[in-house]
């Protein structure tokens, strides 16, 4: 499993929490754009740190990262760290969005985040 792949998966996380807080398509498309390299810069950093690196330096570009992770990393690992990672990312980023939410909203948002 690639990170774009995992990424991905997040992603569609954060489009269907969207879509329950009523955002348009178009606020919907921003913010997916905003966020999906974001994401993927996050999980790539905590994927270098958990194996001693300090930062990115900017000597990794998406094809070296990829190589970095299947290096050291299973696809069950890159999964996880990416879920990991990505529920952190989602949690944060709605934190302030989801303060006046209904009850029912909140279950499913939560329903998405645990899947």
């Amino acid at each position: 499993m690639k990170l774009m792949d995992t990424t991905i998966i997040e992603i569609q996380k954060i489009k269907k929490i969207l879509e329950i807080l009523d955002f348009s398509e178009s606020e919907i498309s921003k913010q997916l754009d905003r966020v999906g390299k974001l994401l993927m810069m996050k999980i790539s950093i905590a994927a270098l740190e958990r194996k001693g690196y300090r930062s990115i330096d900017g000597k990794f570009d998406q094809i070296g990262m990829e190589k970095f992770l299947k290096e050291n990393y299973s696809q069950e690992e890159i999964k996880n760290l990416s879920k990991e990672v990505g529920f952190k990312f989602i949690d944060d980023y709605f934190a302030n969005i989801m303060k006046n939410i209904t009850d029912e909203r909140k279950v499913k948002i939560e329903a998405i985040l645990n899947s």
